[in-house]
Parts: C-alpha cells; structure tokens; sequence
C-alpha cells in the first residue's frame, strides 16, 4: 500500500464502493497541508510511525469532518514534523473545525488550543471525574506554580 492509498483509506470508507476518484485531490491538498505529499508513492510499511501517523491524519482531514479528536498527535514525531503538526492544529481553530486534542504534553496544548478541559480525578473511586474548563494561560500558571512548589 502507497501513502496516498493509506491516506486514502478515511475517504474510500465514506464513497460508493470505495472509489476516491473525485475525492484525489482534496486528499493531495490535506497531505500538503500536513507536509506528507513526498510520501504518497511510497511504502506505507517503510515509513516511520510518525509518517504513518501523519498521511492518516491527512486522510482524516480530507474527510472534511465537523469534530477532529487527537489523543496525543505529536508523540513519535521529530521536531520538525511536530511544530508542523502543530501549526496545523493551530490553524484549525480560523477554518471552524472543532478539534479535540488528548495530551500530557503542556507545550502543545498551549500552543494549539484555545481552551482547555481539566480533569479532576473524584474524591474516592466511587465519585466521577469532573472537569473545570480553563484558558491555555492559566494552564501555564498553574503548571508554573506546580513547579515552584517541586522546587
């Protein structure tokens, strides 16, 4: 399988049959979009699982979906390929796609979000979860104090 046909894959999944014929070029445009048009002839077994990672997302997108939700979208990518990533996430929120990205990583909630859900585990193992909606900058200063306090 290419990494155009892996890329493929969402859209085929949502036409007649399969066929991606119409769909080809908004699915070359997500893979510029993300950096990955280079690998739409090759191997998609070769390529590395940050690749990998990044030519489904491009078929992701290509869908055109309404809700995009990324648990953790930069682990295993290179620097390069994760500020990319991340500019794309970024540029998400002018187009009015609602992505919903799952993280541990701090740097890239707040570079990529405007909004942060914080979960807080429940008191015993009987309570639910609650989450308290917060802005990517009081992320940051409550990470900063959590630090100060380790310190």
């Amino acid at each position: 399988m290419s990494g155009l046909d892996a890329a493929a894959m969402a859209v085929s999944a949502q036409t007649p049959l399969g066929h991606v014929g119409r769909n080809r070029a908004q699915i070359l445009e997500a893979m510029r979009t993300l950096a990955v048009e280079d690998l739409a002839n090759r191997s998609f077994s070769g390529l590395s699982g940050g690749q990998q990672q990044r030519l489904l997302l491009a078929g992701a997108v290509a869908c055109k979906p309404d809700i995009l939700v990324l648990d953790e979208p930069t682990e295993g990518l290179d620097v390069r390929s994760r500020k990319n990533l991340l500019s794309f996430l970024r540029g998400t929120l002018a187009t009015g796609l609602c992505t919903v990205i799952i993280s541990h990583d701090v740097q890239d909630i707040l570079q990529a979000c405007d909004e942060v859900a914080w979960l807080h585990p429940g008191e015993d193992i009987d309570q639910p979860s609650t989450v308290e909606m917060i802005t990517p900058t009081d992320l940051a200063d409550r990470v900063a104090q959590v630090a100060r306090r380790a310190s």
